[in-house]
């Protein structure tokens, strides 16, 4: 039996502390499994299983209790526990009881150091953990392949209050209902109004285009020439 913090030395205040018990059943053979509980007057098959129960010695407080299943004949099972919230030597007793038999119970006690958060050493991460934190992981990468508009998306979310609206459509000439483009837009965020311009004047575009003549040319794709007096 064994008490440790996972990569550490020492425990401190609070630790997450992993208690390892082992023990053997002695009359199974090597490389087979317990038998079913000899329990005649039992209506169903029963395999036998043993709790696990971890107090402290001094005030016999529980401090955690865990059921064990396992039907091999070397049987290693872990239990956790925090370590007290302050530092000091602790005294614990460890109980392994059967739920199927009498007279194979046992107990064991052991001590624990606990010392102070502040006597720890101070973490210093390894130089390829400092490096993975400067790459881009795939969703920052993800993000920044993406085509997104970055200030239409901020005026979208930082859209002013009602009362804001008002102050600045009074302010703002180009947002009065007086402006022919925003006209029936008075209501608009300006992120709103962005579009309905941007809109307006794809279309403008597009009647200009539409009206303006094509060039026209000969039968021979040459320029006719002008006539001579």
């Amino acid at each position: 039996m064994r008490h440790f913090v996972e990569d550490e030395e020492e425990i401190a205040e609070k630790d997450t502390v992993t208690l390892q018990v082992k023990f053997t059943r002695k009359n199974v053979p090597e490389g087979e499994r317990a038998p079913p509980v000899h329990a005649p007057h039992l209506p169903f098959k029963k395999e036998e299983a043993y709790w696990v129960m971890l107090t402290e010695a001094t005030q016999k407080q529980l401090i955690a209790v865990d059921k064990v299943t396992a039907q091999d004949r070397e049987v290693t099972h872990e239990l956790k526990f925090l370590a007290p919230p302050k530092k000091g030597v602790y005294s614990f007793r460890v109980y392994i009881v059967s739920d199927s038999y009498l007279g194979i119970d046992c107990e064991e006690t052991f001590n624990m150091k606990v010392i102070s958060a502040e006597e720890l050493p101070a973490y210093e991460p390894h130089k390829e953990d400092l490096e993975l934190d400067n790459e881009v992981s795939l969703f920052e990468g993800a993000l920044g392949g993406a085509n997104f508009d970055s200030d239409e998306s901020s005026d979208e979310d930082d859209e002013p209050e009602p009362n804001a609206k008002a102050a600045a459509a009074a302010s703002n000439p180009a947002r009065s209902p007086s402006n022919p483009d925003d006209e029936g837009a008075g209501n608009l965020s300006e992120a709103q109004l962005k579009k309905r311009r941007k809109r307006i004047e794809q279309k403008e575009k597009q009647q200009r285009e539409s009206r303006s003549p094509a060039p026209q040319s000969s039968a021979s794709g040459e320029e006719d020439a002008p006539d001579t007096p």
